[in-house]
């Protein structure tokens, strides 16, 4: 028995699901290398003399995240969630680019999979252009 099975006060749903979370890291750490590049990117390009300014203002480092990083790196949410979103949804070992797949190479033909191709990157548009349309009234923009 694990150890997280032997507390009682945890409901059995959310031991599973810490479970599954736990189980799923190394595969969230090797699907996030370029989104910590992009931030990596984003944080560096911040010029220290804000910071700098803000300190002599007196603003404390939780401050100075909130008004000065995370208006900063705003534009790369945008960037990220595109590219997490698109990588998600066009790998290889999904089940709908695994059925397009069989479909282009089974009896059905080209025909069949381009037309479930064409309506995929369809749904896959109409996702990412709702998801940009409600993260973009939160970015911040320099002048």
């Amino acid at each position: 028995m694990s150890l997280l099975s032997e507390m009682k006060f945890l409901p059995n749903w959310l031991i599973d699901y810490i479970i599954m979370a736990v189980e799923n890291i190394p595969s969230i750490i090797r699907s996030s290398g370029i989104q910590i590049l992009i931030f990596l990117a984003g944080l560096q390009s911040i010029s220290p003399s804000v910071y700098e300014a803000a300190k002599v203002e007196g603003a404390t480092g939780w401050e100075s995240f909130w008004l000065i990083t995370f208006p900063m790196i705003s534009p790369l949410l945008i960037t990220n969630t595109v590219y997490t979103i698109v990588d998600g949804l066009t790998r290889a070992d999904n089940p709908l680019v695994q059925m397009i797949r069989d479909a282009t190479f089974s009896g059905k033909g080209y025909g069949v999979s381009t037309a479930m191709s064409t309506l995929y990157f369809l749904a896959i548009a109409l996702l990412l252009g709702l998801v940009f349309k409600l993260i973009s009234g939160y970015i911040f923009y320099r002048e």
